[in-house]
């Protein structure tokens, strides 16, 4: 799991290409589960990472989930996995801990759930 350690750049905005299949299918774990709140797709762009640009999914849970961000990733991994192409990177990350992009993607963009 990757954390942004130190205050840098990124760019943050609508995905070049809306992932219509990954959002349409993370619902599936999104409904089951109870726990998420509400997820944003955005196109992420950190030029210090040596990473392209790619799809990130923003997710906030719901206060008092049965199940804790960290311990759905695994679910939400395995969705990625089944929908990406070969070579497309996919990140995922917990809105409620990243305040200043949390609020770039809540103002930016429009949520795929609920």
């Amino acid at each position: 799991m990757w954390e942004m350690s130190e205050d840098r750049e990124v760019l943050v905005g609508q995905p070049k290409q809306y992932p219509p299949e990954l959002v349409t299918r993370l619902r599936i774990p999104f409904e089951s589960g109870g726990c998420v709140e509400s997820a944003y797709p955005v196109q992420f762009y950190d030029p210090n990472s040596g990473e392209p640009p790619h799809n990130l999914i923003g997710v906030f849970m719901k206060p008092r989930a049965a199940k804790a961000f960290r311990d759905f990733v695994p679910e939400m991994g395995a969705v990625i996995n089944q929908v990406s192409k070969s070579g497309e990177f996919v990140d995922i990350v917990d809105l409620s801990t990243v305040g200043e992009l949390a609020n770039h993607m809540t103002s930016s963009t429009k949520p795929f759930y609920p």
